[in-house]
């Protein structure tokens, strides 16, 4: 629908529909009824899948049905707050959407609940689609109008942006990174426990993520930090940290990139910054450590002392995981190092390690061995082999 449409209303001199009594559509005449036409206006409209409910006049709807449903069942008790909304919604915090109709954006919830005649309802008929705002924000979200500290602007070079005033700075982000930021808190378990109302809606990203920012210090000193390949020779690269989150931040205020080195967010980043490193020519081999290009269950191979092995793509991630954990990380890499640079070590250190027998396995990493596998010590790390398989890194 375009941005002009507005909405239909039915022939004032047509007659009421006569529904079956107890239905969704007697509700609405009834309710329609003690609403003044503005009042109609601003909250509801009618659409071929539901009832749309603006987000202020939900619980309006909420109370009206549950008076209506008592009276019209008879019952002594009235219907929660909690069933009333589950009848109604589908769920008790249902989806937020977006209706617009020329330049009015109305925020709000789908009763998805059949009409039988749904042309005689007295209320406006909207013939497009809505805008799940789990995945979009409208910068016409009345909720930015409320929210302390955030607004959306635009920028005349990176058009619509959002800013989040924390503390003495201001920040910018693009709505594409803002939906990258809201992912990553539904994929972190430890994220998502704070920040729940993250999946009910994009909008709901920009508190939590003010919140994370005011949290989070910029990164100084000689703290060695992984990051993305394509930041290496970034001379104007500041970072930004909370906890394994990170920030990349160019123009000293626009966040450039998000990226979290923990659990599966670990994982993304791994299999992003692996893929750029098999498409480049000069990356496919690292330091005597070969890339598998192909897809399949290795993620490499490497030749140990004559002996060609292939190495599991979770020799990657265990060992991220574990230079992650070390308090100083190695000499070999640089302050700002990638996951090439990592690999560099891989392979260094898989080449200068010592086959060790079983009697000389420490306890602790014996305990995570099947017993059939040999391991191969280089340091203070021991990489466990299964056949002509590296299938893990340990720290010990």
């Amino acid at each position: 629908m375009s941005d002009t449409q507005e909405p239909s209303t039915q022939s004032e001199s047509r007659p009421p529909a006569q529904p079956a009594v107890g239905s969704f559509e007697t509700f609405l005449l009834e309710l329609t009824k003690h609403l003044g036409r503005e009042q109609i206006l601003s909250n509801l409209r009618v659409l071929t899948k539901g009832l749309f409910v603006s987000e202020p006049f939900a619980q309006t709807l909420v109370a009206k049905y549950q008076e209506w449903h008592k009276t019209v069942t008879g019952s002594f008790s009235q219907q929660s707050d909690e069933r009333a909304r589950k009848h109604l919604f589908g769920q008790e915090d249902p989806k937020v959407y977006y209706l617009i109709e020329g330049k009015q954006c109305l925020t709000g919830f789908l009763a998805a609940l059949p009409f039988a005649q749904p042309d005689r309802l007295p209320i406006p008929h909207y013939p497009g689609s809505l805008i799940d705002a789990a995945t979009q924000l409208h910068p016409k979200d009345p909720f930015l109008q409320s929210a302390a500290g955030i607004k959306a602007v635009t920028d005349l070079a990176k058009g619509l942006q959002f800013s989040l005033q924390v503390k003495r700075w201001e920040y910018r982000i693009s709505p594409e990174l803002l939906q990258r930021f809201s992912e990553m808190v539904i994929q972190s378990r430890r994220l998502n426990r704070e920040f729940d109302q993250v999946q009910r809606g994009l909008r709901y990203a920009l508190p939590a993520l003010s919140t994370v920012l005011s949290r989070a210090r910029l990164l100084r000193g000689k703290k060695k930090t992984l990051i993305p390949s394509k930041f290496r020779r970034d001379p104007k690269l500041k970072l930004v940290r909370f906890k394994r989150l990170y920030f990349v931040l160019l123009d000293e205020n626009r966040i450039d990139h998000i990226y979290e080195l923990r659990a599966r967010n670990l994982v993304i980043f791994l299999r992003q910054e692996l893929d750029l490193l098999k498409r480049d020519k000069h990356s496919q081999r690292i330091g005597g450590l070969s890339l598998a290009i192909k897809p399949g269950p290795s993620a490499g191979f490497i030749s140990i002392k004559g002996h060609k092995l292939r190495i599991s793509r979770r020799v990657f991630s265990r060992f991220l995981e574990g230079l992650l954990r070390l308090r100083e990380s190695p000499a070999e890499l640089p302050s700002h190092y990638t996951l090439r640079d990592a690999i560099k070590l891989l392979a260094q250190l898989l080449q200068q390690g010592t086959w060790i027998p079983k009697r000389e396995i420490p306890q602790r990493i014996f305990e995570k061995l099947a017993g059939h596998e040999t391991l191969i010590q280089s340091g203070q790390w021991y990489f466990i082999i299964s056949g002509e398989i590296i299938e893990s890194a340990l720290l010990a």
